[in-house]
């Protein structure tokens, strides 16, 4: 795939500077192929991304955000494939509860997600790698910030081992 984005560039006109003679522009063909390749990858990524949506319970009226139920279920699933990614740890812990719930008028448990891996240390590698933490879903109305932090933690666990920059 590299070797293909490489010969796209060196047959590019805008990296040769004899493709850009009046005789040579009035000549040249569209290539379409990365852009239909793109294509095809983004609309394969909208299709993976809404099947998945759609095995969580979501919010009425709000299909595309997770409700809280969905969320724990999102959140269990992930732990469960982690569990066949080499190298990979994702934990779920409960770190508190909701005010509803300490005062025993329903609520839900407050959960933090850990996600971690050595794949490149395992491979020899160093690394000195940071610590993100990021905290979402602090208040009611925010409906965006979960679903945005769960689906980029999704694309890190689909592309840990696979992808170097997310390995």
């Amino acid at each position: 795939e590299l070797d293909y984005l490489k010969r796209l560039v060196d047959i590019s006109p805008r990296s040769n500077m004899a493709a850009h003679t009046p005789s040579r522009a009035s000549s040249m063909n569209k290539d379409e192929s990365l852009t239909q390749q793109l294509y095809k990858q983004i609309n394969y990524k909208e299709e993976e991304d809404e099947r998945r949506l759609q095995q969580y319970s979501t919010i009425p009226g709000y299909s595309c955000y997770k409700n809280v139920a969905g969320s724990i279920h999102w959140m269990d699933n992930l732990v469960s494939r982690s569990t066949s990614i080499p190298n990979l740890s994702i934990t779920k812990e409960i770190i508190g509860e909701s005010y509803k719930k300490s005062v025993n008028e329903g609520g839900y448990d407050i959960f933090a997600i850990k996600v971690t891996g050595d794949g490149v240390a395992a491979k020899g590698r160093t690394t000195e790698k940071g610590i993100v933490f990021l905290m979402t879903g602090i208040h009611a109305r925010e409906l965006a910030p979960p679903e945005l932090i769960s689906r980029w933690i999704e694309n890190l666990v689909d592309d840990y081992g696979t992808d170097a920059e997310v390995t």
